[in-house]
């Protein structure tokens, strides 16, 4: 039995010094030795001080990034507010946030968003916040909404906007949203001590914040909004939103009002004053809803103005087209445009008449092999014109038919079969 452990560290002289490697050779026989004589309950990280102090940053780092990467995955790239000008699709030239491309737009609310959340009282950000989402969400289709939240001063590496991601659901009430905005606020806010390049490497590698932006509109804190942040990162910000109220006096002896103003800086490459304009009005609407009936449904939230509505009620939708059948609609197009090409595989190009027959012919031996309404039809061929040739033919005899990738396992192909 040997009397003692010898441990040896061999390191690539190119990479280390003599005196790194001694170092670490140390500290690593310090750890074994302090590891092997500690009680078996001893928390791991009270193990050797000094090295669980040196790693608890690189845990730290990795913890957040591990929070950032489960929050985001499969966000959405956002939509612009504007219904009429859309960001270019390579982002917009220059620096985000440049004076040059800026302007602002003030509203005066009237209102004081405040009794929606008790806790929200002194902060109406949340509220701001909230009503923005629901804007979003009505305005795009889309439930899932990332908006760009500013760290406060000391709470952040500087200059960091951090995303802000909730799910706006239309039968639920304002109270709830406005409850998962604050928790998602404060949860962000608790992840914030990291780098929003850094953040973006981690989600992304190759990923650019100004042509797979995160966000594209920011709801910032009094004087956020005067304070250069980092936009360019993570987000193609076009529009930074803003709800404050004047301070008690001017400086003249004269006193302000209590009235809230919204104020909204847009990128003008991308808003118009009137679209901002229309914005800054349905903000007002929603938050002037949700001040009157906190409990009030998302999807019953009125977005519209009676001018909107009285302009909106007249238009109707094209005529109705008539219901038909998937054979009907490949015959319509082989009656229609019978050269035109129909399918391509590499070097096969096929024209609608010739797909049209070909698909008749073999639904008529289907058919004859008892294929027909309420049944199924297996295809198991790779993608190519045959397999489009049999999908239209399957489709012509009223069967349904299950495609069957023949690169599957054998055990696969007839699990999925026998379902």
């Amino acid at each position: 039995m040997p009397v003692g452990t010898v441990i040896e560290f061999r390191a690539n002289p190119n990479r280390y010094e003599e005196n790194e490697i001694q170092a670490q050779c140390i500290c690593f026989t310090e750890i074994l030795e302090q590891f092997v004589a500690a009680d078996p309950r001893t928390p791991v990280g009270s193990i050797h001080p000094p090295s669980a102090g040196a790693a608890a940053p690189r845990y730290r780092r990795n913890t957040v990034l591990d929070h950032w990467r489960h929050l985001l995955a499969g966000a959405p790239t956002p939509p612009a507010l504007s219904p009429s000008t859309q960001a270019p699709a390579g982002g917009r030239a220059g620096n985000a946030g440049s004076a040059s491309a800026w302007a602002q737009f003030v509203h005066p609310l009237g209102i004081g968003p405040g009794r929606a959340s008790a806790e929200c009282a002194d902060d109406r950000v949340p509220i701001l916040q909230a009503a923005t989402a629901i804007l979003v969400a009505r305005s795009s289709g889309t439930d899932d909404v990332v908006l760009g939240v500013p760290a406060p001063a000391g709470t952040a590496p500087a200059r960091t906007v951090l995303p802000l991601r909730t799910r706006v659901r239309l039968d639920e009430p304002f109270r709830d949203l406005l409850e998962d905005i604050s928790r998602g606020t404060r949860d962000a806010l608790a992840h914030a001590d990291i780098p929003a390049a850094t953040l973006l490497d981690a989600l992304a590698p190759t990923r650019n914040g100004s042509r797979a932006p995160l966000f594209r509109v920011t709801v910032e804190g009094r004087g956020d909004a005067d304070r250069e942040v980092e936009n360019a990162v993570l987000g193609d910000v076009g529009l930074r939103i803003d709800l404050e109220r004047p301070r008690s006096g001017d400086g003249a002896g004269r006193e302000s009002t209590s009235t809230d103003v919204l104020r909204i800086r847009y990128a003008t490459d991308v808003y118009t004053a009137p679209t901002v304009e229309r914005i800054a009005r349905r903000l007002e609407r929603i938050l002037l809803t949700v001040e009157e009936d906190p409990e009030i449904r998302v999807g019953d939230i009125d977005l519209l103005d009676a001018a909107e509505r009285t302009a909106l009620a007249p238009v109707t939708g094209p005529p109705p087209v008539t219901e038909r059948l998937l054979p009907e609609i490949l015959t319509d197009a082989a009656l229609r445009t019978p050269a035109a090409t129909a399918v391509s595989c590499g070097e096969t190009r096929i024209d609608y008449r010739e797909l049209d027959e070909r698909s008749n012919r073999l639904a008529r031996l289907l058919v004859e092999r008892g294929a027909g309404p309420k049944r199924f039809v297996a295809i198991g061929m790779a993608r190519s014109v045959d397999s489009i040739v049999s999908i239209w033919a399957v489709a012509k005899t009223g069967a349904a038919f299950v495609p069957v990738d023949p690169a599957y396992p054998p055990v696969r192909i007839e699990s999925s079969w026998i379902r």
